[in-house]
Formats: structure tokens, sequence, C-alpha cells
């Protein structure tokens, strides 16, 4: 099966993500090997506090200040390299995947675009009641009883989603974001049957997206968590498509073996429903500092 091989939501690499492996130079070599036409490097903004530090970086020492020093060495040093090295072999664009935790989540995320200055963003909420929803069964257990039920849990989720996709709005005129993973709430609740308040609340999400030109990921990484289906399921891509939305893909590779991986599961499904999907190129005023990525359209 032949499909475009593009990815707008990976490249997590060992050398900024804990949970990660192989240095962001070996991902982009792994792209390059697989042929990869279009590639987005993405790496989770770090922790504001010790407060949400990851129980693996706990354990290897790191503290906030450690982790905001790596990723500015990243974002000012190696960021610059990397796109000198490889910008002409593919096109290249590098974001950040945003957090929505904290007592004022949106301050803090402007803060980081005006910093970081990303070339796009990958929309992603990973909390509830600052507490993580996609790292273990048991974390997530412990938010259910905190809110009183799985659909409260989903309810509290979307809310925080499109808080964050409200703070993003006056941003969108200006570089790409990228909705990741819509629905990977549901990763330790497959089977919950989402009730009413719920749906109201993603086809809400999906409206204000929509309207905001906001581009949604399609995530091949929820077959390797066992999902059998992508993030956004296949119901849901069939109503963003209805509303007239727009789709990219994204391995979410966390190490060089997993560039495409499960992109063979992804497209049967995408295809049933869309007919191309949305890549980014730099326009005339060049790559990088100054320039602007603009949508282009990829048969599928």
């Amino acid at each position: 099966m032949t499909y475009p091989l593009l990815s707008y939501h990976g490249g997590h690499s060992g050398d900024l993500c804990d949970h990660a492996h192989d240095t962001k130079a070996a991902l982009l070599e792994a792209y390059l090997a697989r042929g990869f036409t279009h590639v987005g490097i993405t790496e989770h903004l770090p922790p504001p506090e010790d407060a949400f530090l990851y129980p693996s970086e706990i354990e290897k020492g790191h503290d906030a200040a450690y982790l905001q020093r790596v990723f500015d060495e990243f974002q000012f040093h190696t960021r610059p390299l990397l796109r000198q090295q490889y910008g002409d072999k593919f096109h290249l664009a590098f974001s950040f995947e945003t957090e929505w935790y904290g007592k004022h989540p949106a301050r803090w995320l402007e803060k980081n675009i005006e910093k970081y200055r990303p070339d796009y963003v990958i929309a992603s909420v990973h909390h509830v009641n600052d507490i993580p929803t996609d790292m273990t069964l048991i974390e997530f257990a412990n938010v259910v009883r905190m809110l009183g039920g799985v659909d409260e849990v989903f309810q509290a989720y979307y809310d925080r989603q499109f808080a964050l996709f409200s703070t993003l709005a006056p941003y969108a005129s200006q570089i790409p974001i990228v909705v990741g993973h819509f629905d990977v709430i549901k990763l330790f609740a497959p089977d919950h049957d989402p009730s009413e308040e719920v749906w109201r609340r993603m086809v809400r999400n999906l409206d204000f997206a929509i309207a905001n030109e906001y581009v949604f990921e399609v995530n091949a990484r929820a077959f390797k968590k066992g999902l059998g289906e992508p993030y956004p399921s296949e119901h849901l891509l069939t109503q963003i498509c209805d509303m007239g939305g727009e789709i990219t893909l994204g391995d979410d590779s966390h190490a060089a073996s997993e560039v495409g991986l499960h992109f063979e599961d992804a497209l049967p499904v995408v295809r049933s429903i869309f007919n191309e999907v949305v890549a980014f190129e730099w326009g005339d005023q060049g790559c990088g500092e100054g320039g602007r990525l603009e949508k282009v359209y990829l048969p599928l």
C-alpha cells in the first residue's frame, strides 16, 4: 500500500523526553531513510514546576529547571543546526506539543509561544485536574474517583481542550495549529459510551477548531496502544469530514524504530473518509524565523 509519507506529530527523542529514545538526528535520519517528504518534529513543553514531573524524570534526578535548560538548548541551538542540516532533504518544520495544567495554563502557553516561536503548534491535552490521563491506568482511575465517573472525566477533558483551543485562536492566523490526538482521553476507557454532555462538548470543540482552520492530526500511535483505531476514531473522523475539517498524519514516534509505525493500519480508515491530507511547506520568504508555513494538499 502506498500513501503520502508525512508526519506532523512525532520525533519525540530521548535527548529531550524521558519516555522516548534516540536523538533528534537519529529520528530525522529514520524519516529520511523511509522516504518521508514532509516532516514535523515535535517535543513536549517542559513543566513549569516540579509538581508536574513524571516519575521517570524524578528517578533520573531531573527537576523542572534542568528540563527547561535542555529545552532551551534544543530550541535556540540544536533546532537551527538541524534545520540547516536537513532542511534541504525534505519539507521540515519544528513544533512543540502543548500541556494544559497548573494555575495559569493560558498565560504559560502564551509565554512559551512568544519565547520559542514554533513553526506550528501541536494542541494537546494530557491532564485533568493536573493529573496525567494517558500515562497509566492508576492515574486515570484516580481522576475518575476524584470526579465521580468516567463520563465526568471525559467532560472535564473536553472542557480543558476547548480552553486550549480558545487560547490558541489568536495565533492561528500566524502559525498552523494542529490538533493532537483529539480523543486521547479514551485510552484507558475505550469502551465508554460518551453521554450527550460529552458529545456536545466534542462537537463544540470540533466546530471551534474548524472555524479557526486548525488541522486535525490522525495519530497512528493509538494502534501501538492496542486501541484498534486511530485518534480520532473513525466515527469522529467522519464527523470532522462532514463538518468541513481537514486532517494531517502523525506517527507520534518516540524512537527511530517508530517512524511511520502503524500508518498501514491508520490509512485504510482515513482513505475511507478523506481524499486528501494537509502538509505544510515554506512560503516565498523561506523557512524558520520570518518565514511562514503554508498548507498544501496531498492526495490519498
